[in-house]
């Protein structure tokens, strides 16, 4: 499901990460102070800004990605270790077709789960913000599913022209448009669970106030196929 294993992005997010703190030093106490007036500019007004956000927003994006990639090693289990006596749970060996096919089934079935939500729209709320809540969260979870599938189906058309082209030039866009599709799901990710999140706690809070009509019990003798049976007096 992703295209990298849960040590290899804790290990190029490390360094990353690593390499934003010196370029902050540098900015503030280094570089910026021998530089001309445009790079000092650009530096502490543009890239410093930049580089700070990413420093406080990184420990949720990582704890987040890092949790998505551990349960992908997990479920996308393709190799059998050497001397195993039985074969992990959730093996599956590789096949020519499956990466667009699995992009393909999970987008369908991410589509008709949400579409399923959206069933709601015209349901009666408590208030007026959770109605609009309910409805942005669930056009939400039906439409990433399908716009996943293109950035994956993008990504994938991407890497594949790289193989049939030898010129660096080409090599060199493709790697920028695989990194923003790469990185562009990845946001995703955040968004969808954000939207999950907001119609779980919506479907508990709704509780607070029912209908009376939901408190009565239902016969359902009236709605299944039954056989009544007389008794004479």
């Amino acid at each position: 499901m992703l295209p990298f294993t849960a040590s290899d992005f804790r290990r190029r997010n490390s360094k990353f990460l690593k390499d934003i703190l010196f370029e902050i030093f540098d900015i503030i106490f280094r570089r910026s102070w021998k530089d001309g007036f445009k790079v000092l500019i650009f530096r502490w007004f543009f890239l410093l800004p930049i580089c700070i956000t990413f420093v406080l927003f990184f420990p949720i994006y990582f704890v987040v990605v890092f949790i998505f990639a551990s349960l992908n090693d997990i479920v996308d289990t393709v190799t059998v270790p050497a001397g195993a006596t039985y074969v992990p749970i959730f093996y599956a060996p590789r096949t020519k077709a499956e990466g667009v096919f699995r992009f393909v089934i999970f987008a369908i079935f991410g589509v008709i789960f949400g579409g399923l939500h959206c069933i709601g729209w015209h349901f009666a709320y408590p208030t007026l913000i959770e109605q609009t809540l309910w409805r942005m969260a669930s056009v939400v979870i039906t439409v990433i599913p399908f716009v996943s599938m293109l950035v994956m189906l993008i990504s994938s058309m991407m890497s594949q022209s790289k193989k049939l082209r030898g010129d660096k030039l080409v090599e060199k866009i493709v790697d920028v448009v695989s990194g923003v599709a790469i990185t562009f799901g990845t946001l995703q990710l955040f968004v969808y669970v954000i939207a999950r999140f907001v119609l779980l706690v919506q479907a508990a809070a709704s509780l607070r106030d029912i209908s009376p009509t939901a408190r009565q019990e239902i016969n359902w003798l009236k709605f299944l196929p039954h056989v009544e049976v007389g008794t004479e007096d």
